[in-house]
């Protein structure tokens, strides 16, 4: 089968981002204790996606030894529901609990989300002729991009809101009790809210 490198590849950086998921988990809030309700959504969608990513991946082996003629078609098919529940839950976060999300984030994933249906959907139905395996997998790259995105928020949210909110009244001035943190020597670091 053609393509075994390429998707194998894509699986190892998927099985890494997981793996990284993972210990983000196990080792990034254990000193503050709690998660918070963000967060947690993150790296729920982090695994999902990565391991939506896997299987992608390693679905249209299994397929292709079982002897059926068009792997990519029926891997399309498996593959909707990690899209579509991701859907589903950018959906629930803008419908019920926008608090904590960043809504130009919410709507790039929600657009990368409907480019992966379109995608699977395209190659399912037939529509991409030689072009089957070339869509798939632009649809898998999109469900990688999409976990690590989600690592990065996670990593940038859980480490910013650590730091000081920016003072909009001055521009190198952080707001905070201590009035050495105002020394023009110190670096400082801005929360991105």
């Amino acid at each position: 089968m053609e393509s075994a490198g390429i998707l194998q590849g894509i699986a190892e950086v998927a099985i890494g981002l997981a793996g990284f998921a993972g210990i983000a988990a196990g080792l990034g809030y254990r000193a503050r204790g709690s998660w918070s309700e963000p967060d947690r959504m993150r790296l729920v969608a982090v695994i999902l996606f990565a391991l939506g990513a896997i299987f992608a991946c390693f679905c249209p082996y299994a397929i292709y030894h079982l002897g059926y003629d068009s792997p990519w078609r029926i891997a399309s098919i498996l593959c909707f529901y990690t899209p579509v529940r991701g859907l589903y839950s950018q959906y629930k976060i803008i419908r019920y609990s926008p608090n904590g999300y960043s809504w130009s984030a919410m709507w790039l994933l929600c657009g990368l989300e409907v480019s992966i249906i379109v995608l699977l959907l395209v190659v399912a139905l037939g529509m991409g002729g030689q072009h089957d395996f070339g869509l798939y997998l632009t649809a898998t790259l999109l469900t990688l991009a999409i976990s690590s995105f989600l690592f990065y928020r996670l990593l940038e949210t859980s480490f910013n809101s650590d730091l000081p909110k920016r003072n909009p009244n001055h521009e190198d001035s952080v707001e905070s009790e201590t009035p050495e943190s105002s020394d023009s020597k110190s670096v400082h670091f801005y929360r991105l809210d």
